[in-house]
């Protein structure tokens, strides 16, 4: 191009500047607008359908709109094609639109879409005003109408961008104009390639091959007048996936070789040729390397310049300790693979791959789901995200078998896949918590972050979410953690809590240095294994496997756990079921954790569901009787818990029987009252508005009443008032870091919908994101006259300074020694999640 013209020359010089640009069109744009504007589409088109660089191609998008706009008159000088300023400007609006949305800034690309429907109106108007055909010389070439497309785009982008009521418009308008329109001759050949297809899946490939050939013959005229051969590629596509299907492979590999050659400099259709190629080399593996194909799929989707440690950075096969490499751009196209390619790499041996692979599938996948407006299509991509994480981690922990030299390395990595699929969502929400400010820090930087936090919190919270501004406000963020880390080790800390990064074994060891506690996070695998990760501050990371069948434990646990009628006919038809079928989840820390040691559970799935204190351990009746033990929803919670402003709150809240149906609970809420030296609030008295009121400034809030799980919407759970359901939406808007301890004597407080992402939703959840910094919750529900008696236990102790974790160890287990308390449905519902080490207030 640059030897074509130089007047091409030097508009390509003078893109990147402004002034420059300017200067390039008032001196050389009214002679030479019309040709270097079509030649700047053209580029913008190479450099986004290559996926090489979709800035440069954003910058060229934006560099036509600009000519267009120069343009003097609805019918300027030099405009061969007869196109008209307002249709020029509706051509260059919709090629901008099309590289926003391949950059994923899909409001932007909303609006400019408009923009360029209400030019093409106004180019209608003109032309009827002017006498002029409506349809250009290029569209009778082409023989494509003004709109064609446009309304689709419309209607993709409206849904996109949360505008229900417009994609419903624009999809209508669509319809009306494709059954207006005249049928063409490449809609013909899709038609007919469709219904090859289909033919054939119905069990006929002799009418499927007919059918495909008489679309061929189409295709081979449209092959003579147009430069883009898409309907040739399309054609020979579609004859490589009937001889796949047919078991010819060395036909089918040659079809699609064809098409690739007809695709060249359109990525996504080249992109689909690499997948297909691929399916057919996983079938006949004789005739090439599945990765190889898959591999291309990467190359399409990336470019070169990325350098290890940057996110989304891909080292290229055969080079596994590149410090350089590719840097992907196109995230979907590249997330499209991640699955398939880690699984094959790791067929053919290349377990370097997969793994590498894989840990670029995880960052793939939260830039995917995020860019996803439809609930369905984010719900997909978050199991699918969570099929990486666990793939990932057996990956690791096969290879540390294998590779003994490397094993500590590859544990490292087992475990922190596993951190990342389990800490995901409540990270994001604990990553706004209030913190205690580094020292030295200016206020300045920090009044500036929350501003940001705020302004990206309620882009999230929004009815619809705002990506494009989402993104700015994540990149702000980054730039300004960057600047507050420069400013020491604990300001370093602080930025590592906030960017809600996953700790590492060695971070781990760090926040435990003097305490005598274990960690023991479980992991499920793809394959059903359950492994348990143990760590503690003196011998560091081990990882090994659960002696038991994965499947059937979990089988176990969704028929027995989840309520108090199903605990309850287990403790009393079968209460040896329970140690037999679930022991092994603990059988392992007899000989990882030292007696007395405070073990934290870290649960995942369905087990968030298991009392594994009331578990057997060898020489013990249960890790209770051996251990203290507390619950963390996942081990990165212990920076934030050990960073936290300390609770400053005084005095408690105590409610109970808002619904006058639990005589007990009211009971225990009143002597429990009478401990703390406060005013219960019982009955009609406890009512959402006064616990809200009282809450903020409590050291203490203890809740005896019913509570409600919603499993359609689990923030709407909560705890049941006098005038209504206090929900955990209502909670994640408090401030309650004033609250060291708050307890949940209600029914099934603790449970929370769990998923294949661990993204446990509820009560707890909600209220450790509001502040509060230990909890006691109850896993199903317990008899009134025993919860009372525990309670009482439970707060005694913690008055008299003893920690959370011991004191409920001490009052669980005296439940179970009372006559008739040795039940498990009786005394192992409750659990303690959070600060196992809040100090009692004296003031409380």
């Amino acid at each position: 191009m640059r030897r074509q013209h130089a007047y091409l020359a030097r508009l390509l010089d003078a893109l990147a500047d402004d002034r420059t640009f300017a200067a390039w069109l008032r001196e050389e744009g009214p002679a030479h607008w019309s040709v270097a504007l079509w030649a700047l589409k053209a580029l913008s088109y190479h450099w986004s359908a290559r996926a090489t660089d979709p800035e440069r191609a954003l910058l060229i998008a934006r560099r036509c709109v600009e000519i267009a706009h120069s343009l003097d008159g609805p019918w300027p000088d030099g405009d061969e094609e007869d196109m008209g300023r307002a249709r020029l400007l509706a051509v260059t609006l919709e090629g901008l639109a099309d590289v926003t949305t391949e950059l994923g800034r899909y409001t932007e690309a909303y609006d400019l879409l408009r923009a360029a429907e209400q030019w093409l109106q106004v180019d209608q108007g003109e032309r009827t005003r002017a006498g002029k055909d409506l349809w250009t010389a290029f569209d009778q070439v082409t023989g494509t109408a003004p709109n064609d497309g446009l309304y689709r785009k419309l209607a993709a982008a409206a849904r996109r961008s949360g505008d229900d009521a417009g994609a419903e418009h624009w999809a209508r308008l669509h319809r009306e104009h494709e059954e207006a329109a005249p049928v063409r001759d490449h809609d013909r050949m899709v038609a007919i390639v469709d219904g090859a297809m289909r033919t054939f899946a119905d069990g006929d490939p002799e009418l499927a091959l007919r059918r495909l050939s008489a679309a061929q013959a189409i295709a081979e005229e449209e092959f003579v007048r147009s430069p883009v051969k898409v309907a040739m590629a399309t054609v020979r596509h579609a004859f490589g996936l009937l001889h796949t299907s047919l078991g010819l492979p060395r036909t089918a590999l040659e079809h699609f070789a064809a098409a690739r050659a007809l695709n060249a400099g359109n990525a996504d259709r080249l992109a689909a040729d690499w997948i297909a190629t691929a399916a057919v080399l996983k079938q006949w593996p004789d005739f090439g390397r599945v990765t190889t194909a898959y591999e291309q799929v990467l190359v399409l989707s990336s470019v070169a310049g990325g350098r290890r440690g940057e996110r989304l950075f891909w080292a290229p096969r055969g080079e596994p300790t590149a410090a350089t490499g590719r840097r992907i751009v196109a995230v979907e196209r590249a997330w499209s693979i991640v699955l398939p390619m880690a699984q094959e790499a790791w067929r053919e041996g290349e377990l370097y791959t997969a793994t590498d692979v894989l840990t670029l599938g995880a960052d793939l996948a939260d830039l995917v789901r995020a860019a996803q407006p439809d609930p369905a299509v984010r719900i997909r991509v978050q199991d699918e995200r969570a099929h990486v994480h666990e793939l990932l981690t057996r990956y690791r922990l096969e290879r540390a078998a294998r590779q003994q030299a490397e094993a500590a390395e590859h544990i490292a990595g087992a475990y922190l896949a596993a951190e990342r699929k389990r800490a995901r969502a409540l990270i994001d929400a604990m990553s706004t918590a209030r913190l205690r400010a580094p020292a030295g820090l200016p206020p300045a930087l920090l009044a500036r972050e929350a501003a940001l936090l705020r302004a990206r919190a309620e882009t999230e919270t929004a009815g619809r979410v705002d990506w494009t501004r989402h993104h700015r406000l994540s990149g702000e963020l980054d730039r300004l953690w960057e600047r507050i880390a420069a400013h020491g080790p604990e300001a370093a800390e602080y930025t590592a809590i906030r960017r809600a990064d996953v700790m590492t074994p060695a971070d781990v060891r760090a926040e435990l240095a003097g305490e005598n506690v274990l960690v023991a996070s479980y992991a499920l695998l793809d394959d059903g294994q359950v492994v348990l990760f143990a760590l503690d501050a003196e011998r560091g990371l081990r990882a090994g496997y659960v002696d038991a069948d994965g499947p059937r434990m979990l089988r176990f646990v969704e028929d027995h756990f989840g309520s108090a009628g199903q605990v309850r006919e287990l403790a009393e038809d079968l209460p040896g079921l329970l140690q037999h079928e679930l022991a092994p989840l603990v059988a392992p820390l007899a000989e990882a954790a030292a007696p007395g040691q405070t073990v934290l559970i870290c649960p995942t799935g369905s087990l968030h569901h298991v009392p594994f204190h009331a578990l057997a351990v060898p020489g013990h009746p249960t890790l209770l009787d051996r251990n203290p033990v507390g619950y963390l929803p996942t081990v990165s919670l212990l920076r934030t818990l050990n960073r936290r402003t300390p609770a400053t709150g005084s005095g408690a809240v105590v409610l109970g029987d808002p619904g006058r149906d639990l005589p007990h609970a009211r009971a225990e809420a009143a002597a429990l009252a009478a401990r703390l030296g406060t005013a219960p609030l019982l009955g009609d008295a406890a009512t959402r508005e006064r616990v809200l009121r009282a809450a903020p400034g409590a050291a203490v809030l203890h809740a005896a009443c019913h509570a409600r799980f919603d499993a359609a919407d689990p923030l709407a759970s909560g705890l049941v008032l006098a005038d209504g359901v206090l929900t955990a939406r209502d909670i994640l808007q408090q401030d309650w870091h004033s609250v060291r301890l708050a307890v949940l004597s209600a029914c099934e407080t603790g449970i929370g919908r769990t998923s294949r992402t661990d993204e446990t939703l509820g009560l707890s959840r909600a209220l450790l994101f509001a502040g509060v910094r230990s909890l006691v919750m109850s896993l199903w529900r317990v008899p009134d006259r025993t919860t009372a008696a525990l309670m009482g236990d439970f707060h005694d102790l913690t008055r008299a300074g003893t920690a959370p974790a011991p004191a409920l160890r001490a009052a669980m287990l005296a439940a179970r020694d009372r006559p008739g308390g040795d039940r498990l449905d009786r005394w192992a519902a409750f659990c303690l999640l959070g600060d196992w080490r809040a100090p009692a207030r004296p003031d409380a």
